[in-house]
């Protein structure tokens, strides 16, 4: 139904119902994962509309927030003919949550806007007028599959625009041990997680585990990590339809094998044993000045050999060389054996 034919009807007993998600209050444990409800596909509807830019509707309608009129993604609801629309949740969501706003001075009578988890009624909020201005509502869909909402009036409006402002699909709260793994290749150790529900009941069983790279490092049905190769991969837990994952990041060997390839009187050219799976490799040189090993070069890719230059001749020098993996950030691996090399004369 277009919003033109809306209008036309004189504005007879229009329910209007805003769907815009933002953060929900947070409650005693940490926040879950948040979704706007009008952005999931509904499964049927009857005399509804979906809008994401009808804000001119709301001229003259006192709300709690002063930037409701410019909010987007909104639904409309017929209450003249029983306007209903369903979604499809999948079980996904604990929690839906918000306000309750109406226009004032609009006539007389009351609104009645119901929520129905897989047929069966949830939650009902009677005795809506146009005197309300902010009731919060807060229904639990926790494993709920299909959620429809109702509306229903009675009595006389000129105009009878009731919204749900800011409602937010909550899912549980999940959280896990550490965010950020570094590891060397074959280590093995726990993450360990933290499930609570819409109603604050902790959960400590029943979750699932996955990498998104198994060559990189596996994952067992117990949050047991065991790094394989160097690079970086996630590890995700699920459980309650909640996802979260945690960086894990193989660091790059010990560099091995440095010596000397070539020399001149300025400069020493070196190589080194090579690594799989490593960005680049960077080699420093002992400062007698500072007394301290600064960087003097770095290997462009993966190649395992570098040249440093404006040196003097008849010299010793010595030179240590990591190997360097990027993944968002260097992450670096351990410095080689100091070797000594001499300049030509």
């Amino acid at each position: 139904m277009k919003f033109q034919s809306i209008v036309k009807r004189s504005l007879t007993a229009v329910l209007a119902l805003a769907m815009i998600v933002t953060a929900a209050p947070q409650p005693a444990f940490a926040a879950g994962n948040t979704k706007n409800l009008v952005k999931l596909d509904y499964v049927e509807s009857n005399d509804s509309l979906e809008s994401s830019n009808y804000s001119g509707l709301y001229e003259g309608i006192t709300t709690p927030d002063d930037d409701f009129y410019a909010q987007k993604d909104i639904l409309f609801l017929d209450a003249s003919l029983d306007g209903n629309i369903t979604y499809n949740l999948a079980g996904k969501y604990s929690k839906l949550s918000g306000k309750i706003v109406t226009k004032k001075n609009t006539g007389s009578g009351n609104y009645t806007v119901s929520f129905y988890g897989d047929g069966k009624l949830l939650k009902s909020y009677t005795d809506i007028t146009h005197e309300h201005q902010g009731i919060s509502f807060s229904v639990n869909v926790a494993g709920v599959k299909e959620l429809k909402i109702t509306s229903e009036n009675s009595g006389s409006y000129s105009y009878g625009w009731v919204f749900l402002a800011k409602p937010t699909l909550t899912s549980g709260a999940l959280t896990l041990s550490d965010e950020t793994l570094e590891m060397n290749a074959k280590d093995s150790t726990f993450v360990t997680y933290s499930y609570t529900d819409a109603k604050g009941n902790e959960k400590t069983t029943g979750a699932k585990w996955k990498s998104s790279n198994t060559k990189i490092a596996k994952v067992s049905s117990k949050g047991k990590i065991v790094a394989v190769a160097v690079g970086s991969c996630k590890v995700t837990c699920t459980i309650g339809g909640v996802s979260k994952s945690v960086k894990v990041v193989v660091l790059p060997k010990k560099v091995t094998g440095v010596k000397e390839l070539s020399k001149g009187k300025n400069e020493i050219q070196l190589t080194w044993d090579t690594q799989k799976g490593v960005s680049s490799y960077q080699v420093y040189m002992y400062d007698v000045d500072l007394e301290e090993y600064t960087l003097v070069a770095t290997t462009k890719g993966a190649v395992n050999s570098a040249r440093v230059k404006d040196l003097s001749k008849n010299t010793s020098y010595k030179f240590k060389v990591r190997a360097v993996l990027k993944a968002g950030k260097n992450y670096n691996g351990a410095y080689s054996k100091v070797v000594t090399i001499k300049t030509s004369k």
